[in-house]
């Protein structure tokens, strides 16, 4: 009879050992998820950019097809008219037509279609550098302007608003966030099931991005 306290004592400590474990790792699979999430949304963004840079490189190749086959299609036509002129005229004749096609390539190659912009986006300076702010500015920048978290639409949102000559993909958005997030530059909320950002504002590292430590001196 004396050994049934010690037994139900032990008992206890490994059920509370057993809700420990449980917790921590109910704790683990939400932090995965979390994590699972946000690399899915950028992969979504990612095969979107492919797709549309196959159609691009697409359309390029197709241009560039039609091109060969009409140089084709007129070096044959010239063809039976050199076959009936003599041997010695023949060759005074091609020399010229072939120092031309090469002044002719030339000349193309060194004038290439430049290719246009997409809507939405400014053209770079000359020197290829930027002539606005970095979307992760302009992201950390709303940040601190909010007294409140806000989530990846809300800041999209308001980018686009604020910047309307601008195109904001919330894919980049929500990169730019975890950015600043994994730099200490902001704060990752979650509440339930959605993800909030807000500033730190107690830390010197929050005044500018650890982007700055990147720029050439």
């Amino acid at each position: 009879m004396p050994e049934q306290p010690e037994h139900s004592n032990l008992k206890e400590e490994y059920a509370s050992r057993v809700d420990a474990d449980l917790e921590r790792n109910e704790e683990e699979q939400e932090r995965i998820n979390s994590e699972l999430s946000a690399l899915q949304t950028q992969l979504a963004g990612l095969k979107e950019d492919h797709k549309l840079l196959q159609t691009m490189r697409g359309a390029l190749g197709s241009e560039r097809a039609a091109q060969a086959s009409g140089a084709k299609k007129s070096s044959g036509a010239a063809t039976p008219k050199a076959a009936a002129v003599p041997k010695a005229r023949r060759a005074k004749d091609t020399a010229p037509r072939a120092v031309k096609a090469k002044a002719g390539s030339r000349k193309t190659a060194k004038a290439p279609t430049k290719a246009k912009a997409p809507a939405g986006t400014k053209a770079p300076a000359k020197g290829g550098k930027r002539t606005g702010p970095t979307l992760r500015e302009l992201v950390h920048g709303h940040l601190r302007g909010r007294s409140e978290p806000s989530s990846v639409a809300e800041v999209t949102s308001a980018l686009e608003k604020q910047h309307p000559e601008r195109t904001f993909h919330p894919t980049a958005v929500r990169t730019a966030l975890e950015t600043l997030a994994a730099q200490g530059a902001s704060e990752r909320i979650r509440q339930q099931k959605s993800v909030y950002y807000a500033p730190i504002r107690n830390e010197t590292a929050a005044e500018q991005p650890a982007e700055t430590a990147a720029q050439p001196s």
